[in-house]
């Protein structure tokens, strides 16, 4: 994959990191009160990063890191959205919900977290 073994180790790692990062936004999730129903979640649209229950709502979450972040700017991409945008049926129909939302979480320098909540309202 790799022809450089530098860059296999820098990527194993930020791999890794991503993944620890993931744990960190579930735990700071359900200590909010929030039901953890599955993680890192295969569906026929791409992975989906946590998928929770909270107050009769199944809501997905998309967990990100950034050294950097702005708190004016969604570090989300357009793209990303739009694909939890056509997932979010697809969750409500497997988990039997009537409705739901997307969230973001963005865990930052310091391990500062932003809850970004319904990244889907127009």
């Amino acid at each position: 994959m790799f022809t450089h073994r530098r860059n296999a180790k820098k990527y194993r790692f930020a791999h890794y990191w991503g993944h620890l990062m993931e744990y960190w936004g579930v735990l700071f999730l359900l200590c909010k009160g929030y039901s953890l129903l599955a993680m890192r979640k295969k569906s026929p649209f791409g992975e989906i990063d946590a998928i929770f229950y909270y107050r009769g709502q199944c809501i997905l979450c998309e967990i990100k890191y950034r050294r950097q972040y702005n708190m004016g700017e969604i570090p989300i991409s357009g793209q990303q959205i739009a694909y939890y945008h056509r997932a979010l049926p697809w969750a409500l129909r497997k988990y039997n919900f009537t409705n739901g939302r997307v969230d973001g979480l963005v865990i930052g320098k310091f391990l500062h977290i932003t809850h970004i909540k319904n990244l889907l309202m127009d």
